[in-house]
């Protein structure tokens, strides 16, 4: 009975790390999620006032990639910050018209994987996160 005992405690053991780690995981995915919805609204808001003044504006106003990368910096910085995130940074910023996409990535450090894995606690999330300026004709 002893036996059956101990085994039953290991199980329900484990089972206690796997969810504590699973969830974890998925509010640090939902942290990087937010950051990344925030990056991608800076960064719609960056317009290309050299094309402004040139004239090129078309139906929308263009979006200045170089200022967009910056405003998405910025704001990862800051929103990885209040998040309490660490080891976050911008992987790509890409504009298309009035469309900006941000992909970010952030290392998340699992609590309890170490323990049965006896390897790395360190898991990689990337997330993708678009925005469109709400400027145009």
């Amino acid at each position: 009975m002893l036996v059956l005992t101990l085994g039953f405690v290991v199980v329900v053991m484990m089972l206690v790390m796997v969810v504590v780690d699973a969830s974890k995981l998925f509010l640090s995915r939902q942290a990087l999620a937010s950051v990344a919805d925030g990056a991608a609204s800076a960064a719609a808001q960056e317009v290309d006032t050299a094309a402004v003044y040139l004239g090129r504006t078309g139906t929308t106003l263009p979006l200045s990639p170089a200022g967009a990368l910056a405003a998405a910096t910025a704001s990862v910085r800051q929103g990885a910050a209040i998040a309490g995130l660490s080891d976050v940074s911008v992987i790509d910023v890409t504009v298309t018209g009035p469309q900006v996409t941000v992909t970010i990535a952030g290392r998340v450090r699992l609590p309890l994987a170490g323990l049965v894995t006896g390897g790395s606690n360190d898991v990689t999330i990337t997330v993708t996160a678009s925005a469109e300026s709400a400027v145009g004709g």
